[in-house]
């Protein structure tokens, strides 16, 4: 991620969670599962206390943590998120 958006934003910026997000995809298409769930994890923090998150945002992450522990076949894991998807 651009050190410019992590220095001009706030830590809680919705945009830095859209990053986030999307280096965590990328992550996952590597299958570096650990990594991809550490930014997903860190998006997760932002929408949960930025102003701009809304269901819809919390939703997504929450599904795409859920795609990160099925294919580490942590099954419980992936159905606690997807239950939260929900």
């Amino acid at each position: 991620m651009a050190k410019i958006q992590q220095i001009s934003m706030d830590s809680n910026h919705s945009n830095l969670a859209i990053n986030y997000i999307n280096i965590g995809e990328l992550h996952r298409e590597m299958r570096d599962y650990k990594n991809a769930l550490s930014f997903y994890r860190k998006a997760l923090t932002i929408q949960k206390t930025s102003l701009s998150s809304n269901n819809r945002d919390l939703s997504i992450t929450y599904h795409s943590i859920g795609e990160v522990y099925s294919c580490m076949e942590k099954h419980s894991d992936a159905l606690k998120f997807y239950r939260k998807n929900l």
